[in-house]
């Protein structure tokens, strides 16, 4: 919010919604994950600025690493983190898991997370 010296006109900033990552096993199960990712980018885009991994630009991608270097980058300007089930099988998941978790990241799970209980 700032207000003019000049005149009395408030000029209010929309507030921004917190930006969620969505982290769901992609390899392999392409048409799947991405009707699943849809689904929950629906579920959180009323609360949530959604980022899912499958809608960034991969233009420069070639190899699972690359894809994984874009996804990184968006995942830590992110608030928090959507573990989707099976992520737990999946070595990107993991690796988001794992970023999350040093960066402090807070994290929804689809379901309970086993390996905190």
């Amino acid at each position: 919010v700032s207000q003019s010296r000049y005149s009395r006109t408030m000029i209010v900033s929309p507030a921004t919604k917190p930006r969620i990552y969505l982290s769901c096993p992609i390899t392999g199960q392409e048409p799947a994950a991405k009707a699943r990712l849809q689904a929950a980018a629906q579920a959180f885009e009323s609360e949530y600025d959604v980022v899912n991994p499958m809608a960034l630009d991969h233009a420069s991608s070639v190899s699972w690493a690359d894809y994984m270097k874009t996804d990184i980058k968006a995942l830590v300007d992110c608030d928090r983190i959507y573990m989707m089930n099976g992520w737990q099988k999946s070595k990107g998941c993991c690796l988001e898991y794992s970023i999350a978790r040093e960066l402090g990241i807070p994290m929804l799970f689809e379901q309970s997370n086993p390996l905190e209980s």
